[in-house]
């Protein structure tokens, strides 16, 4: 083996060497960061989970003061930008943050570290008192099942049915939704599968009935939930990788007094 033959060995194996410790870093690096996130997520279910016989707010709008939950305070010491705690799915727990736009959550944590998958995230627009019509929260598809990663399941009837109600619990309330339509829809305009779900309020009960029926009749089940214009709505989208710009978005109304879904 000639001397430029050995010097091109060593450097293959040295490239070789390289690439492997960088690839064995990357792993590394996503392993640990998988752990964060279920330990974050973890705890949003022991908060949960803390504060299960809590009595909730009942905000008296008439004044125009709203307390922030005990709950929710605990969660703003740790981040201020909390302002929910979704709960749903055999006890699932997310927390919920929001900015003043819908690009800073879509890569960062609760701890307000950089992450792709980000976290949990409402939308800048909406309002909580007096509350937005139609509350909408984003979150990744993780094929590990955490942020929005599981909401895929409820595309089946029977997950629907074991786990019908969803909870979030924001800053100055607590209110249970159901349900009403399971979306497979695309977010670029002129697409056949284009639906603009982002709608936050709604100019009048004819907007709002129009929205309801082309959501119900896009529904890939249907869902005998009757919804009605004094009903207030909950919106969870995450990405699709069906369509082009796709986007799996779970409709839900709040349970009405006296309704009983098990």
């Amino acid at each position: 083996m000639t001397r430029h033959q050995r010097w091109l060995f060593r450097l293959f194996f040295c490239l070789l060497g390289s690439a492997t410790i960088f690839v064995f870093i990357v792993i590394v690096a996503k392993v640990i960061n998988s752990a964060d996130v279920k330990r974050e997520e973890h705890k949003a279910g022991e908060i949960r989970a803390a504060y299960s016989n809590a009595v909730y707010n009942i905000p008296d709008e008439s004044s125009g003061l709203f307390e922030i939950q005990p709950i929710i305070s605990e969660m703003m010491l740790e981040n201020p930008d909390a302002v929910a705690l979704l709960n749903f799915a055999d006890n699932r727990s997310r927390y919920v943050c929001q900015t003043t736009n819908n690009d800073f959550y879509m890569t960062h944590k609760f701890d307000g570290s950089d992450d792709a998958a980000g976290m949990v995230f409402m939308d800048f627009r909406n309002v909580l008192e007096p509350r937005s019509q139609n509350i909408i929260l984003y979150g990744h598809n993780q094929r590990d099942g955490s942020r929005f990663g599981i909401l895929k399941r409820f595309e089946s009837k029977e997950y629907l049915k074991e786990y019908p109600i969803f909870q979030l619990i924001d800053r100055y309330r607590t209110a249970n939704y159901v349900p009403f339509a399971i979306l497979h829809i695309s977010v670029i305009p002129g697409d056949p599968d284009y639906f603009y779900f982002e709608q936050i309020d709604f100019d009048s009960d004819e907007d709002f009935y129009a929205y309801i029926f082309e959501a119900k009749s896009r529904s890939i089940l249907k869902i005998p939930v009757e919804v009605d214009s004094s009903d207030n709505l909950l919106t969870l989208a995450t990405c699709h990788s069906g369509i082009d710009g796709g986007c799996l978005v779970i409709i839900l109304r709040e349970v009405r007094s006296g309704e009983k879904y098990e």
